[in-house]
């Protein structure tokens, strides 16, 4: 698929959509100030990647009940780096 730039654009696409839009999202809070000023675009990228990061865990670890609650926590802790502090 690499190979054919028409087959590549079409599998990166998705990839380049959630890029965009969590970053962003991510911009905006940064923006408003409920998010710390940084690099969005590193900050998206940590986000896509945790989540396909979670994807391929849940099709690994398919015995683990707490998938949902590892998401949930993991997602957290990524959200708790960006939050701006009350010192901040």
């Amino acid at each position: 698929a690499s190979r054919d730039p028409q087959v590549w654009n079409i599998v990166i696409s998705p990839y380049q959509h959630y890029l965009e839009f969590f970053q962003g999202m991510i911009n905006q809070g940064m923006t408003e100030g409920s998010l710390k000023a940084g690099d969005a675009g590193i900050a998206a990228r940590a986000v896509v990647a945790m989540a396909v990061g979670l994807l391929l865990l849940g099709m690994l670890d398919i015995e683990n009940a707490n998938q949902g609650q590892t998401a949930q926590q993991s997602m957290q802790a990524l959200l708790n780096g960006l939050a701006k502090n009350q010192q901040d």
